[in-house]
């Protein structure tokens, strides 16, 4: 299998906190439930689809002692990630890692998936509703009993097709009613094309609920959705 979107992610590297018309920082709810879980001891916090480093460098200069770990597939995101935590002066463990096809460690009291990287998760041949499914069961698995898992999520109900990016357009094959978008993202000479899904309400509770992880919040901001359950 092959994991789609990492092209465009390369290319978005230095520029991706910039081009992202939907981008939130969200690290208040990040912190909440930091601050409650040191009250019951260590934090082991892993950052999935981490991209530039930003939540793990905001959030982290705030905690000493925290364990931080961040993966992403695009060596291009990690670089700026590693430059980001580093100027924080934040200590974090980074690694190229398809979510896709790896597994995370067991015993993880916190666990975030920020900015869409649930939407944006594709492979070839493996239908997308599928591989979301999968990678929630994964990130459930991974959790120890009480951890805490937040992620932000493009909300359908915000969708503007005619004003997704500066640089990006939707193009043909996009099924908005769904979802489920292609679209085209300007770089240098050449475009490059990716896979982005809106989330209803409905659908994301669904598929936290399959996964035995029980919603705590869930708040709209923007065009996104920011969610965080428990691992019940």
């Amino acid at each position: 299998m092959v994991t789609l979107n990492r092209e465009v992610f390369e290319a978005m590297g230095k520029t991706y906190l910039h081009e992202d018309a939907h981008w939130g920082d969200d690290t208040d709810v990040i912190k909440t439930s930091i601050e409650h879980l040191l009250a019951e001891g260590p934090v082991r916090w892993t950052d999935v689809g981490c991209g530039p480093g930003f939540h793990m460098a905001e959030v982290g200069k705030l905690y000493s002692g925290m364990k931080i770990a961040g993966i992403d597939f695009s060596r291009s995101m990690l670089k700026e990630a590693r430059k980001r935590c580093a100027l924080a002066r934040v200590p974090v463990a980074l690694e190229e890692l398809d979510i896709c096809h790896a597994d995370l460690d067991g015993g993880q009291r916190l666990i975030t998936l920020m900015n869409n990287v649930l939407g944006n998760i594709c492979m070839d041949g493996t239908e997308p509703a599928e591989t979301r499914q999968t990678v929630i069961r994964k990130i459930a698995e991974s959790l120890a009993p009480g951890g805490h898992f937040i992620l932000s999520v493009y909300n359908r109900e915000r969708l503007d097709l005619e004003a997704y990016g500066a640089k990006s357009r939707v193009v043909e094959g996009a099924d908005a009613a769904r979802g489920d978008l292609h679209i085209e993202f300007a770089t240098g000479h050449r475009t490059v094309r990716y896979y982005s899904h809106w989330f209803t309400e409905e659908e994301i509770r669904k598929l936290l609920e399959v996964a035995d992880l029980k919603v705590d919040l869930l708040e709209r901001r923007s065009s996104r959705f920011v969610i965080r359950c428990r691992k019940t």
